[in-house]
């Protein structure tokens, strides 16, 4: 089975469309009322807030990519921090920046997109 396909609604869709093709150096394309950013293993697309889509809901979700490496993780936390210096005049409130953080054996970092959800990558080191 393959992930096809994560859809977002958000308030600010050119933000949340921003905050993705930086995290993952990806161009997004407009197709009628929907921003389509495509990588080979999943789409990500955007469409305005609706009312029947639940802002407290999608708030609390986590979405967990996992790595490779240790250095693919090094390598996200850097393209955090670099958006969110290039953005920092953006911000209504100054976003704590992210690090490396270990629990057991797994490694992550946790940032939120403009609509609150929580971006978190992964490593597990089985070693």
């Amino acid at each position: 089975m393959n992930l096809g396909e994560i859809l977002f609604y958000s308030e600010d869709t050119k933000s949340l469309s921003r905050y993705i093709q930086s995290l993952f150096d990806l161009e997004a394309v407009l197709d009628d009322d929907v921003i389509r950013i495509k990588q080979p293993d999943v789409t990500f697309s955007i469409k305005n807030r609706q009312l029947q889509s639940s802002k407290e809901v999608e708030s609390n979700m986590v979405l967990d990519f996992h790595v490779a490496s240790m250095d693919e993780l090094s390598n996200f936390l850097e393209k955090i921090q670099f958006y969110y210096y290039r953005l920092k005049d953006e911000f209504k409130v100054e976003p704590d920046v992210p690090e490396i953080v270990q629990s057991g054996n797994v490694y992550f970092c946790e940032i939120s997109d403009p609509d609150g959800r929580v971006w978190r990558f992964s490593y597990r080191d089985l070693q």
